[in-house]
């Protein structure tokens, strides 16, 4: 039997929860805040060069 999407796209928030949670596990409240901006800046500057590429669609 083969799993529904939902139930796939579960296991999927749920394994990179556990990885986030390994991540940060020993961090303190300042260590946490820290890498969570350092994240969203990283992910703002990946967004900001998809941005700037030329589209590859004809």
């Amino acid at each position: 039997m083969t799993a529904s999407p939902e139930s796939e796209c579960v296991r999927i928030k749920r394994r990179g929860a556990d990885y986030v949670a390994q991540l940060t596990d020993k961090m303190t409240l300042e260590e946490q805040l820290i890498f969570w901006q350092q994240r969203t800046d990283a992910l703002r500057q990946r967004q900001e060069a998809k941005r700037k590429r030329p589209s590859s669609t004809h």
